[in-house]
Order: structure tokens, then C-alpha cells, then sequence
């Protein structure tokens, strides 16, 4: 997103817009120079990792997800079931199979959710109602019996009692 040429004097011009970057990596120095370099640091806050994250949910409008290639993205899970809308970029948009109405693609996506609150508030119920519906603990549990019984034969009858013994 902030490879967009636009994306920097949008946020600028936007000042009450400011982004919590949690997380690290080996290209956080060159990430916090850009940052200084654009003159964001006003507007780009890194975090780092961080233990507890359900807080910063509480708090937030919005989930910027940034990583370009996920299997299963908990972090983007974990927004969706706190209601969050969710940005992703471009590649992550394309490659995941999520509804459309559930994700939102690059900078276009977060100009819209910005935009307006009945933007974020509708595109956030839905990402909570495709998160519970898909991924709740119960889906994901008869999944994985699911899964199990049909790999093993002595699991047919007993994955349950395995499973609750665990």
C-alpha cells in the first residue's frame, strides 16, 4: 500500500488516521527509516511484537494486513472475529478465497472503509459473520475429526474420544 504513489500525501492530508504496526522482522530498520524518510512518524507508529493484541483490536477501526503471502492468517482471523473490517494487499486479496464482502483490496480498499463509519461497521459484521461461521472452534474442531477419521481406521470410531480425552 505505501508503495502507492498517492497513499503518502493521503495520509498526511488525513492526519487523524494513524497506523499501529505490531509485528517485527528482518526489514523493520529499513521500514522505520522509510517511515522517517516520508516524514509518517507522526502517523506510523511500530509496536514491535506485542503479547496481548486484543487490545489493540479494541481499539482500532481498522486491520492492515500487509504481509503478501499467508496460509492461514490468524492475526487476519483474529480482526475479523472482533469485528474489524479487514485491508489486505493485492497479492493476499487474490490468493485467499475469502467472500469479496469480506475483504477489501490495497489502498482503494482502505479509502473506502475510511471514508465512511457505515462502510467499516457493515464490512465488519461481515468479516465477524464469515469468521464465526468458517473458523470457529467448534467448525475447525469437527474439521480436524473430520480429517482424522479419514486418514486412520481405528480413528473412525474413537477420534471423538480422542479428541475430548486431549
Amino acid at each position: 500500500i505505501a508503495k502507492k504513489a498517492s497513499a503518502v500525501p493521503w495520509v498526511k492530508a488525513n492526519s487523524q488516521i494513524n497506523f499501529f504496526w505490531i509485528g517485527d522482522g528482518s526489514l523493520r530498520v529499513e521500514f522505520e527509516a522509510k517511515i522517517n524518510s516520508l516524514q509518517l512518524g507522526n502517523n506510523i507508529v511500530c509496536l514491535g511484537w506485542q503479547k496481548h493484541v486484543a487490545s489493540f483490536y479494541a481499539m482500532a477501526d481498522i486491520y492492515l494486513h500487509t504481509a503478501r503471502y499467508e496460509g492461514l492468517p490468524f492475526s487476519l482471523l483474529e480482526a475479523m472475529a472482533c469485528k474489524l473490517p479487514c485491508v489486505v494487499n493485492r497479492e493476499l486479496f487474490d490468493d485467499l478465497s475469502f467472500p469479496k464482502e469480506v475483504l477489501y483490496k490495497d489502498y482503494e480498499g482502505l479509502i473506502y472503509l475510511v471514508s465512511a463509519k457505515e462502510n467499516r461497521s457493515r464490512a465488519g459484521q461481515y468479516a465477524y459473520e464469515y469468521a464465526e461461521k468458517n473458523f470457529s472452534l467448534e467448525v475447525i474442531s469437527k474439521s480436524y475429526v473430520s480429517l482424522y477419521k479419514s486418514v486412520h481406521p481405528w480413528l473412525k470410531n474413537n477420534a471423538l474420544q480422542c479428541v475430548i480425552q486431549w
